[in-house]
């Protein structure tokens, strides 16, 4: 028998590796283009060194034979044997076989081959630039409406906003009506006095109800060429509930005629509990033989006295005025 070489050995290892690949591959995955991928392992062991034996080669001896008397001696030629030419060469054995696992290289002498393995995480690159903006997302849902501020310049309802604990109030009464003139008379009428006027603080609950008043503007005075009459008061606004009035201003009075030249009285505010009272304000009364309290026009303003001069009426009241505004 021919002994291995370990030149060869190699060389069949190849052959047998990558028919092992093809054949045996249960670690090997091919792809479209033909390319194994995964990871594989096999187990290799190594070839044994075998050491050449040595024959002896026997000698022999010839034999003399004696010639007799008419026989011929045979020649006996004892040759030596032919030793035995003995080479005890190391297993070949089972070079390669493929395993799934490192620890199925368990046998002495057997060693791990890989191929395919997966190497270290490489470091993490650059970040790429920033990609498009994506599309509009959909429309949240709707939100709480805001709570509703109101303005009355006449009588109505409030409903208190969910989510509204108190509310602030501004209430404003009419403004008294001026005095009238007399032809014969040698002086004006009086203005009508202005009306109250108060801001406040009202603890409410949500839903409630509130119930407001709005006071109108007094009349102003008539007139004739031998009489006249004083201005009509302002009426009261108001603001509360159906159980109590919780703030009010009153109207300011009426002015008087010339016969009688007397401004009309400002009107006067109250809060009651559990409202509370933020500003008073300071309403004004109407001028004698003049015009009337506050800015001329204005919300609960009283109206002016008549002029003699002219023989006319004296001039109506302002309304008054309820404002009220959610405080969370």
């Amino acid at each position: 028998m021919r002994p291995w070489t370990i030149g060869k050995a190699w060389v069949r290892l190849g052959t047998l590796g990558l028919v092992g690949a093809m054949l045996f591959g249960t670690a090997v995955v091919v792809n479209a283009s033909g390319t194994a991928t995964g990871q594989i392992m096999a187990c290799v062991r190594n070839q044994g060194q075998g050491n050449q034996g040595q024959g002896n080669q026997g000698q022999g001896s010839q034999g003399q034979g004696d010639q007799g008397q008419g026989n011929q001696g045979q020649t006996s030629a004892k040759g030596g044997q032919q030793g035995t030419a003995e080479a005890n060469g190391g297993n070949v054995g089972s070079l390669l076989h493929y395993v799934t696992s490192a620890a199925q290289c368990g046998q002495s002498g057997e060693t791990l081959l890989t191929w395919n393995v997966q190497g270290p995480a490489g470091p993490v690159g650059p970040a790429g630039p920033a990609g498009p903006a994506g599309p509009q997302g959909p429309a949240g849902p709707q939100g709480a409406p805001a709570p509703v501020a109101a303005a009355f310049t006449s009588s109505g309802t409030y409903t208190v906003p969910n989510g509204v604990s108190d509310v602030m109030v501004q209430v404003r009464g009419g403004g008294g009506g001026g005095g009238g003139a007399d032809g014969t008379a040698p002086g004006s009428g009086s203005g009508g006095g202005q009306g109250g006027w108060v801001e406040a603080l009202v603890p409410v609950t949500s839903g409630e109800q509130l119930n407001v008043s709005v006071g109108g503007g007094g009349t102003g005075g008539g007139t004739d060429p031998s009489s006249c009459a004083s201005g009509s008061g302002g009426g009261a606004s108001s603001l509360g509930t159906a159980a109590s009035t919780l703030v009010s201003a009153a109207g300011g009075g009426g002015g008087g005629c010339a016969f009688a030249p007397l401004g009309g009285s400002a009107g006067t505010v109250t809060v009651s509990g559990p409202a509370t009272g933020v500003q008073e304000h300071t309403a004004a009364s109407g001028a004698p033989s003049g015009p009337g309290g506050g800015p001329q026009g204005f919300t609960g303003s009283g109206g002016a006295g008549a002029s003699s001069s002219l023989v006319t009426s004296g001039a109506n009241g302002s309304g008054g005025l309820v404002v009220i505004l959610p405080v969370h």
